[in-house]
């Protein structure tokens, strides 16, 4: 899922050092650079703060990680 917020971040033309300002507290760009790295696991408040500094929905992020979790089991 963080790549795919990555991604999603990345072809909006967003840097994170925005992405940390839009984010605000308790967010800095460390830590989503620490996200990007290690691939950091993000509990669902942080996935919906991500999706609207994104603005984008959450539940198309949500049905594109279905999508791939699917087609790796398959």
């Amino acid at each position: 899922m963080c790549n795919l917020l990555r991604q999603v971040r990345i072809d909006k033309g967003i840097t994170q050092r925005e992405m940390a300002k839009r984010l605000g507290f308790p967010y800095t760009q460390d830590i989503l650079c620490r996200m990007k790295n290690l691939g950091k696991r993000i509990d669902p408040c942080e996935f919906l703060d991500i999706c609207k500094a994104l603005e984008v929905d959450y539940s198309t992020i949500l049905k594109q990680v279905d999508e791939f979790s699917m087609a790796k089991k398959t």
